[in-house]
């Protein structure tokens, strides 16, 4: 590791604040905790207006009809159903078109969607806030008011990962659960396996935040974590992606 001021074109780590630097592709990955972070940030200006158009193309990756996002909310709910409140108050941020806060509000639960865009395809039973949680007037759409608070695959999207958890936690009810997604990065098989997407494109994924650091911002916030694991759709997209460092 270095010193912050060893070099002119060294930063603190967004995540950990020790000192990175700058790789060819445009982040910097940092030795202590694993995480991902760029030393320019776009404006929130800059990042709302990349998000005008988002929705009209976002389809979860694979078919362009979507059908990963489907998959993906249904893995999604049992997830909340897992580890969540049976029923209540559910706030889902960045939901895209992922159908999952449809889901959630079949299944019973009240649920808020918050975005930049209002999806084209959101049911009638799920109220809309624009918004981001990168921003604290995020909060009053319901300080502690929410059973269940999910974002999936979204803390990569925001330049504050440190505001984005307060908000997150601030969200959430004492006694409630937050549920989120983050690219894997910071561990031993994204490191070797040369099969792996790199995940790091902005203006879209700005931070690429580790476990190790995902647990902390959350630690900070008075959060514990229950339980941390990965969030794959098939073995098979589980071996496509790490099969190459594992034989390695």
């Amino acid at each position: 590791m270095q010193p912050l001021n060893a070099s002119s074109e060294s930063f603190p780590c967004r995540l950990c604040a020790c000192a990175v630097l700058p790789r060819r592709w445009g982040g910097a990955e940092c030795q202590r905790c694993g995480s991902v972070s760029m030393k320019t940030l776009p404006s929130n200006e800059e990042i709302a207006a990349f998000y005008q158009t988002y929705n009209d193309n976002y389809t979860g990756g694979g078919s362009s009809q979507g059908r990963n996002l489907e998959r993906y909310a249904q893995r999604y709910m049992q997830l909340v159903r897992r580890f969540g409140a049976s029923n209540g108050r559910l706030i889902d941020i960045g939901s895209s078109n992922n159908p999952f806060p449809d889901l959630a509000a079949q299944g019973g639960y009240e649920t808020t969607a918050m975005d930049f865009v209002k999806p084209a395809r959101l049911s009638p039973g799920v109220k809309f806030v624009q918004g981001s949680i990168n921003e604290t007037s995020a909060l009053k759409v319901g300080p502690n008011h929410f059973d269940v608070v999910t974002c999936w695959a979204v803390l990569e999207h925001l330049p504050n990962p440190h505001l984005s958890a307060s908000v997150l936690a601030g969200l959430c009810r004492p006694g409630g659960t937050i549920l989120l997604s983050t690219p894997e990065v910071g561990t031993a098989l994204t490191r070797h396996s040369l099969g792996r997407s790199p995940w790091f494109y902005p203006p879209e994924h700005l931070s690429l935040v580790s476990p190790q650091a995902v647990k902390l911002l959350f630690e900070q916030q008075g959060c514990t974590l229950v339980e941390r694991g990965r969030l794959e759709l098939t073995p098979l997209r589980y071996l496509v992606r790490y099969g190459v460092g594992v034989v390695e």
